[in-house]
């Protein structure tokens, strides 16, 4: 679906590298999601608790869109992801941030889930 909306859009420079940068960044940002999802009981207080995190994720994101492209930038995420999908220079460098953060945060939410399925115990889901 990500190339189906960016090749129309003239945003995709590299379809492979674009591919990339969305795969490690759909699994990043589920891993975070699972990660927030086994320490809360209710909806409501994942909604709640996805908020601030949303901001942590996006607002370097849009710094970098709309207002400074410094280099050091790159190594959050959010940023990193639009260096990859825009093809521009730095991309190689974002794309290996991105493969790190992806690699941490997988193994976070597979300890978070261990964890919360130990907690569980034998009730059936």
């Amino acid at each position: 679906m990500s190339l189906a909306i960016g090749l129309p859009a003239g945003i995709v420079k590299n379809p492979a590298v674009f591919l990339a940068g969305v795969f490690l960044c759909s699994c990043l940002f589920s891993s975070v999601g699972l990660i927030f999802a086994c320490g809360v009981k209710t909806l409501n207080q994942f909604i709640l608790l996805t908020v601030p995190v949303e901001i942590v994720i996006g607002a370097p994101a849009v710094l970098w869109l709309f207002w400074y492209r410094g280099s050091w930038l790159l190594i959050h995420p959010g940023a990193g992801l639009i260096a990859v999908c825009e093809g521009g220079s730095g991309t190689l460098f974002a794309l290996l941030f991105l493969l790190l953060w992806t690699a941490l945060f997988t193994l976070l939410a597979e300890a978070a889930v261990r964890k919360t399925l130990k907690s569980v115990g034998g009730v059936k889901l």
